[in-house]
This record gives structure tokens, C-alpha cells and sequence, in this order.
């Protein structure tokens, strides 16, 4: 019997592995056994779902930080000289946190931030962390073989990678998204790093100073999705789906929620005006897909003319999450509010795969989606201004693109537009219409840098990486 333990901590991961084909391809091995750790809310969901007979699911309750815990999310949190880590640390400030836990993030970041040798010792003081309790028994009653680390940067991950470290396991472990590597510092290494793309190689070889020999680039699994044509609907019927006319050209608007975008829906209504005008031609319809694990003001997008909001994707207000807790991002294993909105099933992964296919001309809120997009051949336009205001630098969407590490590294590639203004935004949709093959070097740029793989054969990369660790 050959068992490999798997993280769950949030629902992304659901999408990102789960919903992959990871899972078939580790037990084509008739002895291999999979166990999933997930949040003990959700476990019943993931039975459900993924539950089978060598797949078992283990739940784990909310676990106690503890002052070595806030020790090692302070140190992991300031540990990077990025923009990324110096943006974060004053929009936290600046939405009520004390000066003197700014200041003193800052000043460890920007003395250490960069520093080898800082990294090494951060890392030997994290080694010495004990694992929770009821982890540290459930490590021991099952004994994997291997832990397979879904995200590195995750505290509930550090506790699974502290208690198979002491059962004598291996740890793959992997970055959760293509971002993460340069917001925190990984503080427990590995003994192999599953990276999506070149881009993730060189930022944890160069940005956190881990060993190159265990960085192994395997491609974006849930990209293997992307190359089924089996799950392709003709445009006709999947613009039925929305209630529009067959001939209609598809803006896809991709939002990222009021929580970083506020005026998103400020932004659809310049488009659907733009329409009405005749400043873009009036055989469109926009197709509003919200972020599936934040807020959007639905009510308000979907009165608009020629707007169309996707409501197949939940968000948190339709996963059930009100008010305050709309906002509040989850923590591993059952931290703060959880939503259902990031797992994916199927039904749900061919819409965003038909929406990319079918568009016209994307346009993003500087999220992921861009690289989805351009994995599909299709000219993007970010958004870089705030509706029809103006906020505050630390907060506006003008910043985004130059004060957040991974998205300035992908605009130095011009494979995408950014839109500062409603007329900045009009324009271009207006030029990528009128030629789609414009800034096609530059995505070119992007597939070679951040994409890698698009062969459908990116799950079976990762799981060569962790059965050989068995």
C-alpha cells in the first residue's frame, strides 16, 4: 500500500487539483490510496464529491495559531522585499491596522526582505515549529508516504508539512498561484516544488532563495481543461444561454469583486453606455462573469442594456455569505467564513472554458484571468482606473499594474492592454475588434513565460512528481 496525503485548505484548490486529473492518475497504481485533509465544514461536500473507495476524506477543525504561528505568519508575511509585500502591508495599515505593526513589517522587509541568508535562518526557526495536536494524529495513524503540500504558503499546510516531516514522509509541495511567490516567503522547503511555469521558477529560485535542484516546472493543471473540445458548445447555444442574439460579438468581462474593484460595476456601465452611444458597435453583448469567491453588485450589472451576468458562477452573496463576511477571505481548514463558490464541478469549468472560447475581446480587473484568456488566443484589456472616481492611491486600479510584483512582470510582456481612462478602455476594445492579431508577439511572450504547457498533459506532469517520491 502506497498512501499519499493531499492538503484541501480552501476551494481553489478544489478547482485548481481536485477538479483536474491529478487524483485518476495517482491511483492508475492499484496500490496507491489518496487522503484528503480538509476543512471539517466542508467535509461532507468533499466526500460527496470525491470520496470513492481509495479516497478518503479527513476532516480537521479550525486550528489554534498560537504565538509561534503569528511568529511565523509575521516573518513569512514581511519576508519578501517585493511591491507586492509593501502594497499589502499598507492597505492594511490604511484600513485601520496600528502604525507601529506597519512600521515594523516594513523596516523587517525591506532590511531582510532580499537577504539569503535572513531566508535560511527563517526557515530553520520554522523547523522547529510542533505541529498541531489532532494533525500530529492523524499523521500518525495513517503514515503516508507522501504529503502532497497544495499550498506551501498556507499555515495549515506548515502544520500537515510539520507532522509528516515527523512521521518520516516526503513533502511535495506547490504555490497555490501563480502570485503567491512573491506576496510571502515559503518557510518550510520541500523536497520537490511543483511550479506551474517559468515564471514561478525563477521567482523561487531568485525571490525566495530555495534550491534549484527541487523546482520542477510541470505546466497549470487546470489548463488541461482548456484542450477538451469535447466540452465546446456551438456559439449559437451558448449565446442562447444568456437570451442573445446568435450574431452578437461577446465582450467577456471578468470581475474581481467589490473588494478590490468597488466600482466594477461602474466600469460595466461605461461599457454598456458605450454601446448605446455607438462608441462601440451595437452588435455586442457583455458577458459580466464575477469573481466566483467574492462579491459583486449583481442586481445592479444586470439591469444594465446589452449586459449580461453570468449567474452560474456563485459568488459568496449567492453562496450565503452576507454582509460583513462577503469580505472576509477564508483560512485554512475552516478558519473565518467559507464559501462554496470556488468548487468547481464540471458543468462549471466547461462555462468559463466556453466563455474564454467564445469571446470576442476579454477584459480583466488585473486577475488571473488574463493568462486564461491568453491561453486562448484572446486580446485582453485590464482595467486601470475606478469607475468614475478616483480612489486613493494605495487602493486605486491606476496602481495595481506597477505596486504588485507578478502583475508588473506581466505587463512588461505588451501582450495586453491597460485601460486608464473610459476612453483609454473604448479604444482599445474598438482596435482589438477591428484587429485581434495586435499585441500577438507579446502574448506569445506571456504562453512562453507563464503558461509553458498547454498539451492537456499538465496533471500527468504532477503526478510523475509525486509518485516519484514514493
Amino acid at each position: 500500500m502506497k498512501k499519499i496525503m493531499i492538503t484541501v485548505s480552501e476551494g481553489s484548490i478544489s478547482r485548481n487539483i481536485l477538479r483536474s486529473f491529478l487524483l485518476d492518475l495517482l491511483l492508475k497504481d492499484e496500490q496507491v490510496f489518496l487522503y484528503l485533509l480538509v476543512p471539517a465544514d466542508k467535509a461532507d461536500f468533499y466526500a460527496r464529491e470525491f470520496g470513492r473507495e481509495r479516497i478518503k476524506v479527513l476532516p480537521i477543525s479550525p486550528l489554534p495559531q498560537g504565538f509561534f504561528g503569528r511568529l511565523m505568519i509575521f516573518l513569512s508575511g514581511s519576508g519578501l522585499k517585493t511591491e507586492t509585500v509593501f502594497t499589502d502591508q499598507e492597505r492594511r495599515y490604511r484600513r485601520g491596522g496600528g502604525f507601529l505593526s506597519f512600521a515594523a513589517k516594513r523596516v523587517f522587509a525591506f532590511l531582510f526582505g532580499s537577504s539569503r541568508i535572513m531566508h535560511l535562518l527563517i526557515r530553520r526557526l520554522a523547523g522547529q515549529r510542533r505541529p498541531d495536536a489532532v494533525v500530529t494524529r492523524i499523521f500518525r495513524e495513517v503514515r503516508p508516504d507522501v504529503l502532497f503540500a497544495t499550498d506551501i504558503l498556507e499555515d495549515a499546510d506548515l502544520h500537515a508539512i510539520a507532522a509528516g516531516r515527523a512521521v518520516g514522509c516526503a513533502v511535495v509541495g506547490m504555490a497555490r498561484s501563480w502570485d503567491n511567490l512573491g506576496s510571502r516567503l515559503v518557510v518550510a522547503v520541500p523536497d520537490a516544488l511543483a511550479v506551474w511555469n517559468q515564471y514561478l521558477a525563477r521567482m523561487a529560485a531568485a525571490v525566495q532563495h530555495l534550491p534549484e535542484n527541487i523546482i520542477k516546472i510541470v505546466g497549470i493543471p487546470h489548463y488541461d481543461w482548456y484542450v477538451k473540445k469535447d466540452i465546446l458548445a456551438p456559439r449559437r447555444d451558448f449565446l442562447a444561454e444568456f437570451g442573445a442574439a446568435p450574431e452578437k460579438k461577446i465582450i467577456l468581462f471578468c470581475g474581481i469583486g467589490t473588494e478590490y474593484a468597488p466600482r466594477e460595476a461602474e466600469v460595466a456601465e461605461i461599457l454598456s453606455r458605450a454601446i448605446e452611444a455607438g462608441d462601440i458597435d451595437g452588435n455586442t453583448a457583455i458577458i459580466f462573469r464575477p469573481h466566483p469567491g467574492l462579491s459583486a453588485d449583481a442586481e445592479r450589472i444586470s439591469s444594465l442594456p446589452h449586459v449580461f451576468f453570468d449567474h452560474t458562477v456563485a459568488t459568496r452573496e449567492q453562496a450565503g455569505l452576507r454582509g460583513e463576511q462577503a469580505h472576509l477571505r477564508p483560512s485554512g481548514f475552516g478558519g473565518q467564513a467559507r464559501d462554496m463558490s470556488w468548487e468547481k464541478e464540471s458543468g462549471a469549468i466547461a462555462r468559463l472554458v466556453n466563455s474564454l472560447y467564445h469571446a470576442d475581446v476579454v477584459v480583466s480587473i488585473a486577475s488571473s484571468i488574463t493568462i486564461d484568456a491568453v491561453a486562448f488566443g484572446k486580446p485582453v484589456v485590464c482595467i486601470g482606473f475606478d469607475g468614475y472616481h478616483q480612489e486613493e492611491p494605495a487602493f486605486s486600479l491606476a496602481e495595481v499594474y506597477r505596486n504588485h510584483t507578478h502583475y508588473k512582470d506581466l505587463s512588461r510582456t505588451g501582450g495586453f492592454k491597460i485601460a486608464y481612462s473610459a476612453g483609454d478602455l473604448i479604444r482599445y476594445i474598438n482596435q482589438y475588434r477591428a484587429d485581434p492579431g495586435m499585441d500577438a508577439e507579446g502574448r506569445k511572450k506571456i504562453f512562453s513565460e507563464f503558461i509553458g504547457f498547454l498539451d492537456g498533459k499538465s496533471s500527468e506532469r504532477l503526478s510523475e512528481v509525486i509518485l516519484a517520491h514514493l
